[in-house]
């Protein structure tokens, strides 16, 4: 019987610790995102390198879930960390996500997606998102200011 009680407490923390983990994970996601302002570094779409589109542009993350661009372009979002909900998701550890929605202008409409989290910090954080159609993989990584 101890035996059995002890295989239920291991096998229950095997379920329990990772969704622990990932809360705490969107949680210092979002405070670490909400710190200041950040700048992109690089953004590649389909293969090209068009970081450049950006470079005079300011993002600046509220807790309320706004988001607001200054410089070059000037616009006002939202954005959102969430968790993904893929019950055929094989990788429990890789369903951290930010969703940004980005109207106008055009350019930063190219934002506008749901991106998987690859890595984040309280000084970079670094985004990819699978293309819909053919595949290809886009990477945007934002640097604090």
């Amino acid at each position: 019987m101890k035996k059995l009680s002890i295989l239920l407490v291991l096998c229950s923390a095997f379920f329990v610790l990772p969704a622990c983990s990932k809360k705490k994970q969107i949680k210092n996601i979002t405070s670490e995102i909400t710190e200041g302002s950040w700048r992109i570094s690089s953004y590649i779409d389909d293969s090209e390198d068009e970081t450049s589109d950006y470079s005079g542009d300011t993002f600046t993350f509220k807790s309320d879930g706004t988001l607001i661009v200054t410089g070059t372009h000037q616009a006002t979002g939202s954005w959102a960390v969430t968790k993904e909900d893929n019950s055929n998701d094989d990788d429990v550890f890789d369903d951290r996500h930010v969703e940004f929605i980005i109207s106008l202008p055009a350019l930063l409409d190219d934002l506008t997606d749901d991106w998987e989290v690859e890595s984040h910090s309280s000084s970079r954080l670094e985004l990819k998102d699978k293309s819909g159609g053919d595949g290809s993989e886009d990477y945007l990584t934002f640097v604090k200011i």
